[in-house]
């Protein structure tokens, strides 16, 4: 299995907060028992890095203010995806017991859709990112995965996501919008987010 590791620059996220949030609770289904593998990793630069591995299954970073790069370590070979403008979102599903027809259906050309072990995380980039124009007018931003059938979440089995989670940082100066949506989840916690561009009032 190819190894790729993850490594967000961030600008002032307070890691060890975030350490201390992710190891006392915060679930919403229920278990209560987490794994030691899913605090931050001790090799992440304090207040600088946060390294996402297989192993690190949940991050909650409510204070970062700004991403400067993501750098992506893919089989030795490291490469750095600028960002554009600061402004990223980022989510995290972990699956399991994904076929690879369902694999398969996950790839989209409006996302960049990495693996490392049973965690995929999407990278958009936003504006200037191919794929702006595809949320631009109000769209859900949804992974539709598969145009042809029902968008966003409802497109994977259910039973294959145990939690989902999205990190945004979209600063006023970015000329967006972020609004929320609750839904009836899939997994307890699930809600629907428009991004939409921002107008003079």
């Amino acid at each position: 299995m190819r190894r790729r590791t993850f490594v967000a620059t961030v600008g002032l996220a307070s890691l060890a907060g975030c350490a201390a949030d992710n190891n006392g609770g915060g679930s919403t289904d229920g278990e209560s028992e987490q794994s030691p593998d899913a605090q931050l990793p001790s090799n992440a630069p304090e207040n600088t890095d946060v390294v996402i591995t297989d192993n690190l299954l949940e991050v909650y970073l409510s204070e970062i203010e700004e991403i400067s790069e993501i750098r992506v370590v893919d089989d030795g070979e490291l490469r750095t995806v600028e960002p554009a403008n600061d402004v990223f979102i980022h989510a995290i599903v972990e699956v399991w017991n994904m076929s690879e027809e369902e694999r398969d259906r996950m790839d989209s050309s409006t996302f960049r859709l990495w693996s490392a072990g049973d965690v995929y995380i999407e990278l958009l980039e936003l504006p200037g990112g191919h794929s702006v124009h595809e949320i631009r007018d109000e769209r859900i931003f949804q992974t539709d995965w598969d145009r042809d059938r029902a968008p966003g979440f409802e497109s994977l089995n259910p039973d294959n996501i145990e939690r989902l989670m999205f990190l945004f940082d979209v600063p006023e100066s970015s000329g967006y919008l972020m609004e929320w949506e609750p839904t009836a989840p899939i997994d307890g916690s699930t809600e629907r987010v428009y991004l939409r561009e921002r107008t003079d009032e």
